[in-house]
């Protein structure tokens, strides 16, 4: 049913992409959404290579020395603010 019909859509069809993002970034996505494991960025290394990550400092980052972009201000455990709602409405198995 759905589940049929969302892996068909993962073997079969090409993801879409915003015409607005910048090229580095759809390098990064491309590389890793190739359907051919043989092909695709599998290692952090790898992603470390890209053009998007050139400028990245890798040794902070397994030093755990980098601030996250972004820290999501969660009123509780429970709080979905950043869950969207028809994901939130699903039954957890």
């Amino acid at each position: 049913a759905e589940e049929d019909k969302m892996l068909w859509r993962i073997v079969k069809s090409k993801p879409r992409y915003d015409p607005g993002w910048r090229k580095d970034t759809l390098e990064v996505l491309r590389a890793l959404l190739q359907k051919r494991p043989a092909t695709r960025l599998c290692t952090l290394r790898d992603v470390g290579n890209m053009g998007l990550y050139k400028d990245y400092d890798w040794a902070k980052l397994e030093r755990c020395e980098l601030r996250p972009p972004f820290v999501p201000r969660l009123r509780n455990d429970e709080d979905r603010t950043y869950v969207p709602r028809r994901v939130a409405a699903q039954e957890v198995p």
